[in-house]
Order: C-alpha cells, then structure tokens, then sequence
C-alpha cells in the first residue's frame, strides 16, 4: 500500500503521545527500530495488567463488509483536503493524519485499537474521525489521452505481438501519452496551489495483479519473492510489492506483507523496505518498516488458525538477512475469501524509467504460492488476471503456484 510526493519537512509528526506515530508528513530517513523498548520497559515497571492475549478469538457469524462506526464524516472533497495540513498523502488518496498508525515488530492489536506487545498494552488507537480517504482524481483531458493511447498502442502493449519486450509503441501512442502528460499533475496535491492539484495521467493503484476468489473462507496464503533493482529515475514515486488476502474483492479490508520502494504513510525513501499492514475503514496499521536490498529474497505470509476467526498473523521476512516483522490483529472480520497472489501498486509514475528495473526490462515473480482455505489446501487455484496489462508493456502471467509481473523500465 505509496505516495509520490516529497516529505517537505522529512520528520515524523510527534505532537502525539509517546508510542504512536500518526503521520504529518512523510520521512525521508528509515524509521529506527527500537523507538518503543522505552515504552515497553516502563509499561512492564509499572505492572500494567495484561488485558490482551496474543490469542484468537471464534466469532460463530459471518460478517458484512466493513462499514464505518457512527459518528464519522464523510470526508471532504479533494481540493479542500490538498488545501489542508490535516490531510496527508497515502498510497489510495489523502488521509486524515491522525489514522495511520504504526506499532512495533511482535504487536498484537485488538479490535478497538488496544496496542500490546507480550501481553503488555503499550498504548490504543483512537477511531478515525472520517468514513475513508480521498482518492486523487485524474482530469479529464488526461484520461481522454490515455484512452487514445491505448487505441494507438499495439495489441496488448506489445506484449503480445511477438517480440514481448522489444515491440515499440505506435508514433501516435507516443504523441498521445505525451498529451496525457500535459493534461496531468506536476505533484498530486502536494500544494494548495489550483496549478499544482491537476490530477495526474498515468493510472495509479493496482497496475498488475492476480485473484483468486473462495467459496471457503480463506486461512492463509504466502508466497516468495526477489527484490528488484531500484529506479533508473528516482523523483519521490512509490512503488509497492505483495501478496494479500481481502475481505472480499470489493477490497473493503485487507491484511498483506508489503516490500516498498520510495516514501508512504510508513515513512520510506529511495530504498526497498519491508513491512506488514492491515487496512480498514476508520484505521491503517503497519509495522515498523525494515530496510532491504536489491535481490534479496523475500517470504510473506498471512494465516489464522480457523474458519470464522477474526485475528490474522502477518510476517514478513527478509530470508537473505534474517530481518523481519509480525503483526498479529484482531479485524473483527471472519469473512476472508478473496487472495491476491502477486500485485505491483504504483503511485507517483510519470514514465516508464520510474519503475524498478534500473533501465530494462524487468519482472517479479511470485513463487511458491501457498493457498488454504477452511476445505483444504487448494493445490490449482484458479487466478484471475485483473489487471492483467498495463502502460509500460505490463503483463501478467500466471501458473497454480505462481504470478509473474512484468514490465519495461527503459
């Protein structure tokens, strides 16, 4: 889950209590690892009572998707939150500072937000005071152009033509991507300013990824996969790699393993890093991002231990260094069924050079895919290839035990 924009100030927003960390703007240093053993040395002292186990917890009904609690704002328009302090950058849009959170490696968070670590509470979460994000919209001049790119490119943007990575786009494609361009942003919304909250042109989000929904509740999935070489042109974009599991594929809430390139609501910069996340309506935790490197190995894995259990465990490792996290979170959700077993998210890409890759011809491949749901392990799970292109000669392809992205980064 990126922002493409430059951290004006490069610090962390600590006008909040000792133990939490809700973003003001985004940091531009890796965050240090060991911020909260002061917090947990003083809790332990002081003999808190323990008053959340790292258990799980059966819940007999199913749920509905995941609904704001009453008393939240819809949140406001667009131009009124790039226009304010209080909203900040977030891969899906500009979110109220105040909701993302970030807790320590081994945290166990419960469905009201009560942060503990061994049993130790250490700090709660409050609710978000607003329904969502607000999503960063395009013009309509740039989807205008996209559209006749697409029209002018080759089939399947050229990945189909034969010549997967060598098939150039039409003249006219390159005309009209470069019309997208003049019709997009120049930063997203990182001024109030009317010029600089233009949209921007080249779609955002999920570029390329692979489902495959359930009938059987889902209890875990992982996958392996390499870090790739950074950007050839690094200009603050986010670029964001991961397996996940939703609660549906209206992707109301979702737990995932995420290695990151570039800043976020995590914090991050022009370096890979690892982190695990669960995403909900009114809150977003991550854990303590973890540094990494062009081509190390990665392991994600996401599980619980039955069907209609709410609490999910999240890890993420680095197998080449050993370094890790976990994140244990009690959703109040039992409905998982839909699993993504490879996705490229971007944010911030005005061209192709943007991508990792360091100027060529690049993919990640997702292996080892592991999917079990409450009838078994599924041994062909049938992957659904949405989106399954996209610019930049994107493809994706898919085996039972595996997704492949693809792409060019020139």
């Amino acid at each position: 889950m990126g922002i493409h924009l430059e951290c004006p100030c490069g610090r962390w927003d600590r006008r909040t209590r000792p133990g939490r960390r809700s973003l003001s703007c985004l940091s531009s240093r890796p965050p240090p690892s060991n911020r909260f053993s002061l917090i947990i040395k003083a809790a332990l002292v002081a003999t808190v009572t323990s008053v959340a186990l790292l258990g799980f917890t059966p819940v007999a009904a199913a749920d509905s998707p995941a609904s704001g609690p009453p008393g939240q704002k819809p949140p406001p328009s667009y131009a009124e939150a790039a226009a304010s302090a209080d909203w900040v950058p977030t891969p899906p849009g500009l979110a109220y500072k105040s909701c993302v959170h970030e807790v320590p490696d081994g945290a166990f968070v419960s469905a009201d937000g009560v942060v503990s670590v061994g049993g130790v509470v250490i700090e709660t979460l409050p609710m978000c005071p607003y329904s969502g994000v607000v999503p960063v919209p395009r013009s309509p001049q740039a989807e205008a152009a996209l559209a006749q790119a697409a029209a002018n490119g080759q089939k399947n943007h050229g990945t189909s033509a034969g010549k997967d990575d060598a098939v150039p786009r039409s003249e006219q494609a390159g005309q009209a991507l470069a019309d997208a361009l003049a019709n997009g942003a120049k930063d997203h919304g990182a001024s109030s300013t009317a010029d600089d909250q233009v949209p921007e042109p080249y779609s955002t989000g999920w570029w390329l990824a692979s489902w495959s929904n359930q009938t059987s509740e889902i209890m875990s999935l992982s996958a392996n996969w390499a870090v790739p070489p950074g950007p050839s042109l690094i200009t603050g974009q986010t670029i964001v790699l991961f397996p996940s599991v939703q609660l549906s594929s209206a992707g109301n809430s979702i737990v995932q393993p995420v290695l990151q390139f570039g800043p976020s609501r995590a914090g991050g910069g022009n370096y890979w890093a690892l982190a695990n996340w669960f995403v909900t309506v009114g809150r977003s935790i991550f854990t303590t991002p973890v540094s990494t490197a062009a081509g190390h190995l990665i392991t994600g894995s996401m599980s619980r231990a039955t069907a209609g259990n709410r609490n999910w465990s999240i890890t993420i490792k680095d197998v080449t260094t050993g370094a890790g996290s976990t994140l244990t979170v009690d959703t109040g959700l039992t409905s998982w069924r839909s699993a993504q077993g490879g996705v490229l998210e971007v944010y911030g890409i005005m061209s192709c050079a943007r991508l990792p890759g360091g100027g060529s011809a690049t993919f990640v491949t997702f292996s080892g895919i592991s999917l079990k749901t409450a009838a078994g392990t599924v041994s062909s799970p049938s992957w659904t290839k949405g989106p399954a292109t996209s610019a930049c000669f994107g493809s994706l392809t898919t085996t039972n035990a595996s997704t492949t992205l693809k792409w060019n980064a020139p």
